[in-house]
C-alpha cells in the first residue's frame, strides 16, 4: 500500500504532526534548539541540492520533513511559551486586563464562568484565550468588552481530573479568578465577532427546529443538523455513548457530505455551470462550518471538500490521504492546542482508516467480482453493502487502540448501529432542514419526528442492554489491541500484493470485541469493596464480578457522584446495578440526575419513609428515577445478589435532612460492614449502633452529619473489630487511641484493609 509513496507532502505533514505531539511535552528551550537544528537541516539540504543542480526525490522529502518539524516546534513555542507561560508566571498575582467575552459557559448561584479573549494585560498588548471565573453571578454576556482586576490560578490536577489538559485542548492558556464582580467593569463598546454572531444565529435556528419538532426529537434534530448538543438530555447523551454512536451527534463527514450533496444536486437541477458550482459549494460548506461552531470533525470534512473542488479548478488529481493530511496541517497551524484534543485524533484516525484501506479492499473485491457469474445489479448491490460494512469495520479497527488508551471502553453495538442508523441520519438531516424551512407543514413534521424517534429508540435499546459497554483493559484484550495497532501500521506502509490481507485487521477487531465481551460475562470473581470520601461526603462501592452496587451515606452531592462513577469504572464495571440511599436528603434528586448522566443506573433503593417530609422527598426521587428509567425499590425488596445480604439502614426521624443519625449494615461473604453516621453513637440509636459496632468486621464512623465524637465507653468491647475507618481526620484524632482496635485508619487509607475476599480494587 505504501501510503507515503509519491506523497512527499503527506509525509512532511505527518512529520509535522508527530513533532507537534512531542513538542507539547518539551520545554521552550528544547523547542528553540530543535527549531534551529531542523531549520538548519532544511537549509543545508536545499543548498546541497542547488549545488548539485538536482535535489532528488529523497532530498525533497527530507527537506519538506525538516521544514515541517521546525514549523511545528516554532508554532508550539509561540503558543505554549509566549502565551501560556506569561500567565503561569503570574499565578496568585493581581493583574489588570481588558478583553471581550467570547462565550458564556455556565452561570450558577455560586460561580460564573466565561471563555474570554484578553487583548491587554498590565498595560501590554497580549492576546490570549482565558477561562474567567467569578465567585458569584455575573451580568457579562457574549460580546461584552470589560476591564477587570483578577488573579491567575493554578490548574486543578489530580489523579482523577486533569484540568490543565482539558483547558489546553479547548485553547485556554490559563484561568483568571475575579473574587468580586465589582472588580469587573463592562465597557460601552461591543465586540461581536463572526463566531458570536454565528452562535446567536444557530441558537435562533435551533429554537425554531425544536419548537417545530417538539421534545427530545427536536433537541436531536438541532444537534444533528446544527451541532447544538446542549439541548439534549443527559440520558440521551449517555444512550448514544453506551451505544457507541456518539460520533453521530458530532457533525462530521457524513453530515457534511449529505449537506453538500443536497446543494450540489440543487445547483445541478438549476443547470448552474460546473465551474460556478466549484465556487459556490465550497462557500456554502464554509458558511455551514461557521454556523455549526467549527467542530474539529466538521473542519476536517469541510477542508477535504474544499480540496476536492480546488483539485478540479487546477486540473489536479485528488488524493484523499494527502487531502486528509492537509486538513490536519491547517488545523494544527491555526490551533496548535488541538494536538491535545482526543476528538481530533478520533476523527482523523477513523477517516485515515477509511481512505487508506478502503481503496485496496475495493480493488480486491473487484477482482473477486470478475470471477462471479451473477447479474450486474446483484454485483453492484453486493459491493455497496460490503463496502458499507467494510467502512464500519475499518473505522472501528483504526480507533480501537485510541479508545483503549483514552477511555478503556467501547460498545459492542458501535459498528452495527452505525451501519443501521447512517441512512436514517441522512433522512433526519433533510427532515431537520425541511422543518426549518416549512415549520407549518404537518406531514413533514410528523415524518421527521418519527425518524428522530426511531434513532432515539435504537440508541435507548442498545444502552439498556446489559453490558453493552465492554472494557478494553484485560491483559489479553490489550495484547490483541497492541497487535492490531502494529498490524495496521505495517499494512499501511508496506506494499500489499495480496489485498485479502486487509481482512485480518477486521477479523482481529471482531476478536477483540469478542474477548472483551466475554470478560463482561458474569463470573465468580469475588467481591470488591471500596470506601469513597470527598470532603464530608461518603459512599461505599461493592463490585461483584460485573455487578456494582453503590451505597450513598451523604447528602446528594455531585462530587460523591463523580467518585462513585470513577470507582465503578476502576472496578471493571460499566454500569451500576443499584444505588442505595441510607437516608432522605432534599438534594438526592441532583445526585441521581448527575450520576445517571455518567453511567447507567438500573435501580434506586430507598429506606421506607417514616414521616410526611420523607414521603414527599421519596415521591420526588421516584419522579426523577422515572425520567432516567430507573426502577425504585424500598427496604430490602427484590435485593438479589449472591454472597451479599442487605440489612437496611435504621435512622432517627428528624426535620433535618442533613444530620440524620444513620445505622447501616450489610454482610458480604459472611463479613459484616457497619456504617454509623450523623452522631448515631448517641441518642435514640445508641444501643443499636453499639450492638452493630460490636458485631462488625469493619466499622465505618462517618463524617457526614457528625458534629460530635463517640464517647470512650462506646469503644468498649470492640476488640474483635478488624478495623475502624474514620470518615474525617478530626474525628479520628478526637478518639482515644487506647480505646481503638489495633487497626484503624482515616478515609481512603482503608484501601489496604479491604483484603482478599472483600479485596479493594
Amino acid at each position: 500500500m505504501q501510503i507515503f509513496k509519491n506523497r512527499p507532502l503527506a509525509l512532511a505533514i505527518c512529520a509535522f504532526t508527530l513533532a507537534a505531539l512531542l513538542a507539547f511535552k518539551l520545554s521552550g528551550t528544547f523547542k528553540i534548539i530543535g527549531f534551529l537544528f531542523f531549520g538548519a537541516m532544511a537549509i543545508g539540504v536545499g543548498v546541497f541540492g542547488l549545488k548539485r543542480k538536482r535535489l532528488g526525490k529523497r532530498g525533497a522529502q527530507a527537506m519538506l520533513c525538516a521544514i515541517g518539524i521546525a514549523l511545528a516546534l516554532l508554532q508550539s513555542w509561540f503558543h505554549f511559551q509566549l502565551s501560556a507561560d506569561w500567565f503561569h508566571q503570574r499565578i496568585d498575582q493581581t493583574i489588570t486586563a481588558e478583553g471581550y467575552v467570547a462565550e458564556r459557559l455556565d452561570s450558577a448561584k455560586g460561580q460564573s464562568r466565561f471563555g474570554v479573549w484578553i487583548q491587554e494585560a498590565d498595560g501590554e498588548r497580549r492576546k490570549a484565550k482565558v477561562l474567567l471565573e467569578f465567585d458569584g453571578a455575573s451580568a457579562l454576556q457574549e460580546g461584552d468588552t470589560f476591564r477587570l482586576t483578577a488573579k491567575p490560578r493554578r490548574s486543578v490536577n489530580t489523579e482523577d481530573y486533569r484540568e490543565e489538559l482539558i483547558l489546553t485542548a479547548d485553547g485556554y492558556v490559563g484561568v483568571l479568578i475575579c473574587s468580586d464582580t465589582s472588580d469587573c467593569s463592562i465597557l460601552e463598546e461591543q465586540h461581536l465577532t463572526l463566531p458570536i454572531r454565528a452562535r446567536r444565529l444557530r441558537a435562533v435556528l435551533a429554537d425554531r427546529i425544536q419548537s417545530a419538532m417538539k421534545g427530545e426529537e427536536g433537541a436531536l434534530a438541532a444537534a444533528i443538523f446544527l451541532g447544538d448538543r446542549g439541548r439534549l438530555s443527559s440520558d440521551t447523551v449517555l444512550d448514544f455513548r453506551r451505544g457507541g454512536i456518539s460520533h453521530l451527534l458530532a457533525l462530521s463527514g457524513l453530515h457534511v457530505s449529505i449537506f453538500i450533496g443536497f446543494w450540489e444536486l440543487l445547483l445541478r437541477r438549476l443547470r448552474v455551470h460546473r465551474q460556478i458550482r466549484t465556487v459556490i459549494v465550497p462557500l456554502i460548506a464554509i458558511s455551514y462550518l461557521i454556523l455549526t461552531g467549527c467542530a474539529l470533525s466538521t473542519v476536517r470534512a469541510v477542508l477535504m471538500t474544499c480540496v476536492v473542488y480546488l483539485a478540479y479548478v487546477f486540473w489536479a488529481d485528488y488524493d484523499p490521504f494527502t487531502s486528509l493530511c492537509l486538513a490536519l496541517f491547517f488545523i494544527l497551524v491555526v490551533s496548535p492546542y488541538a494536538v491535545t484534543d482526543v476528538s481530533l485524533w478520533l476523527s482523523f484516525v477513523a477517516t485515515a482508516g477509511i481512505v487508506i484501506f478502503l481503496p485496496a479492499f475495493s480493488e480486491w473485491y473487484d477482482n473477486v467480482l470478475q470471477k462471479a457469474m451473477l447479474p450486474r445489479w446483484i454485483l453492484r448491490l453486493g459491493k455497496a453493502i460490503l463496502v458499507a460494512i467494510a467502512i464500519g469495520f475499518f473505522t472501528n479497527a483504526a480507533i480501537l487502540p485510541l479508545l483503549a488508551y483514552f477511555f478503556g471502553t467501547t460498545s459492542i453495538f458501535s459498528v452495527g448501529l452505525t451501519l443501521m442508523l447512517s441512512p436514517l441520519i441522512g433522512i433526519a438531516i433533510v427532515s431537520a432542514a425541511l422543518s426549518l424551512l416549512f415549520p407549518w407543514c404537518s406531514p413533514i413534521l410528523f415524518f421527521g419526528r418519527w425518524i428522530f424517534r426511531l434513532i432515539l429508540l435504537a440508541a435507548n435499546r442498545a444502552s439498556n442492554t446489559r453490558n453493552a459497554v465492554v472494557l478494553l483493559t484485560g491483559d489479553i484484550t490489550l495484547a490483541l489491541i497492541g497487535l492490531l495497532a502494529a498490524l495496521l501500521i505495517l499494512l499501511a506502509i508496506i506494499y500489499l500484493k495480496e489485498k485479502r490481507w486487509l481482512l485480518i485487521p477486521i477479523a482481529l477487531s471482531v476478536a477483540i470485541l469478542g474477548v472483551a465481551a466475554s470478560d463482561a460475562l458474569p463470573r465468580d470473581a469475588g467481591v470488591a469493596v471500596t470506601y469513597l470520601r470527598q470532603n464530608n461526603e461518603e459512599a461505599l462501592l461493592i463490585a461483584d464480578g460485573r455487578n456494582a452496587i453503590a451505597v450513598d451515606f451523604s447528602g446528594g452531592s455531585s462530587f460523591i457522584g463523580t467518585k462513585i462513577y470513577q470507582a465503578t469504572m476502576e472496578s471493571n464495571c460499566t454500569e451500576l446495578q443499584e444505588l442505595i440511599l441510607t437516608h432522605y436528603h432534599s438534594q438526592a434528586a441532583h445526585l441521581i440526575s448527575s450520576l445517571s448522566g455518567k453511567i447507567k443506573v438500573r435501580a434506586l433503593r430507598l429506606p421506607e419513609p417514616n414521616c410526611e417530609k420523607e414521603r414527599a422527598i421519596a415521591a420526588r426521587l421516584e419522579q426523577e428515577a422515572a425520567l432516567h428509567e430507573i426502577v425504585v425499590y424500598y427496604g430490602t425488596d427484590h435485593f438479589d445478589f449472591e454472597e451479599i445480604r442487605l440489612c437496611f439502614a435504621e435512622r432517627e426521624a428528624s426535620e433535618s435532612t442533613v444530620e440524620v443519625p444513620v445505622v447501616f449494615s450489610l454482610e458480604i461473604q459472611g463479613h459484616s460492614i457497619v456504617y454509623l453516621g450523623g452522631n448515631a453513637w448517641e441518642g435514640a440509636l445508641e444501643p443499636l449502633a453499639k450492638s452493630q459496632a460490636i458485631s462488625a468486621d469493619w466499622l465505618i464512623l462517618g463524617a457526614h452529619g457528625a458534629s460530635k465524637t463517640p464517647s470512650e465507653d462506646f469503644f468498649d468491647g470492640l476488640n474483635d473489630v478488624d478495623c475502624v475507618i474514620f470518615g474525617s481526620e478530626s474525628l479520628m484524632d478526637s478518639c482515644p487511641r487506647e480505646a481503638l482496635p489495633d487497626q484503624y485508619c482515616y478515609g481512603e487509607e482503608s484501601k489496604r484493609f479491604f483484603l482478599k475476599r472483600t479485596a479493594y480494587r
